[in-house]
């Protein structure tokens, strides 16, 4: 499949355009990935983009003579979206060189890749947007997903975190840090501190079949969750070549009850972040979320980890627990767009919804 731009042409990924690919990213992010990995990064690609037991992505590259000079990268994801299951896309790694941009090239390359993901029957495209300009191109082009995300941090040393990432303002952020921080005291001590479940909390570095059963009890709860089987799951967290995540999950006797999957990011080495990338835990077990929160912060403790982030839906339970574990609400950065492929489900509907019954977490991103 081909289609033309000028003398640009623009086609379907071939084996073989893999260095290539991340020579481009890498030069259009000023370094591809902004966290740490072991691997070397065509792995990491090859991981990300080749090896995802739903399906490979959908890339399409943009050519100039022999020279890649764009590409668009759809990687496939099956959702929860209120009754059933659906074949998706999340858009992802769109890049153009530099010396070619303002040519439309971009918007032709991912035009060409909903097409393929169109006649392969695919239901929905949704895009994931932290730079606030981009937020502003996108609400101009296309459906804003109807769901309101959190920003949730905890901060030890508030002073060390302004110095570290270099803020304006510095004076008026330290104090409105600190009143925000006793605020959350307030809440913290007015939770009840009595926990009703009896837990175990263990590392794990792979999902078994017990996992399966806990996802079934689960996903039935939810109108709008990616769908996280053990296959899933253990490609996403516990492949090495997708970076080091921690993952505890909490047990009653043999039966799992909830997990948490944590990742210190290391990239900027002077000031290591934490994340808390997912929570679940089944319905009314509320309590074992916060057990298993206050597992994740002694972890994070240890390590010296000043600040640590998660996203979370706004006024859900998840929400919640982390506010009552001393997280603060930041300014929203991650906005959800999306794109009707076939089958036009009413999203819209989902602003009707009880927030406990959707989930999005940094986890549903390629953030982290």
């Amino acid at each position: 499949m081909c289609f033309f731009l000028d003398d640009y042409n623009l086609r379907l990924f071939e084996s073989g355009d893999e260095g290539e690919l991340i020579n481009l990213l890498e030069l259009c992010y000023g370094g591809w990935l902004k966290f740490d990995i072991t691997c070397p990064i065509l792995d990491y690609w090859r991981w990300k983009h080749h090896d995802n037991p739903v399906g490979p992505s959908i890339v399409v590259v943009a050519k100039k003579g022999n020279q890649i000079i764009g590409c668009n990268h759809g990687i496939p994801l099956k959702l929860k979206i209120f009754r059933d299951i659906y074949l998706c896309s999340q858009g992802t790694d769109d890049a153009v060189s530099p010396n070619f941009r303002g040519m439309g090239i971009s918007k032709e390359l991912q035009n060409m890749r909903l097409d393929v993901e169109k006649k392969k029957f695919w239901t929905l495209n949704y895009g994931v947007i932290g730079d606030p300009i981009l937020v502003k191109s996108y609400k101009k082009r296309y459906n804003y997903l109807p769901i309101k995300i959190s920003n949730l941090n905890k901060v030890k040393d508030i002073e060390l975190h302004l110095d570290m990432v270099n803020e304006k303002d510095k004076i008026f952020k330290k104090y409105g840090y600190y009143f925000l921080s006793y605020l959350n005291k307030i809440k913290i001590s007015n939770h009840i501190s009595s926990i009703n479940f009896d837990v175990d909390i263990i590392d794990i570095n792979h999902f078994d079949d017990s996992y399966d059963i806990f996802w079934n009890n689960i996903k039935n709860n939810y109108s709008f969750i990616l769908e996280k089987n053990k296959e899933y799951l253990n490609w996403r967290y516990c492949d090495s070549r997708s970076g080091s995540y921690i993952i505890k999950i909490a047990k009653q006797g043999e039966k799992i009850v909830g997990y948490i999957i944590l990742r210190i990011n290391r990239y900027g080495k002077k000031y290591p972040r934490g994340y808390i990338v997912d929570l679940m835990a089944l319905p009314n077990f509320y309590e074992v979320g916060y057990i298993l929160v206050q597992n994740a912060l002694r972890y994070f403790d240890k390590k010296n980890v000043n600040i640590i982030t998660a996203y979370f839906v706004e006024n859900s339970k998840y929400e919640n627990i982390l506010q009552t574990s001393g997280f603060m609400k930041f300014p929203n950065k991650m906005h959800i767009f999306y794109q009707h492929l076939n089958n036009d489900i009413n999203i819209d509907e989902l602003i009707r919804e009880d927030p406990n019954k959707i989930q999005f977490t940094m986890g549903d991103t390629d953030w982290i």
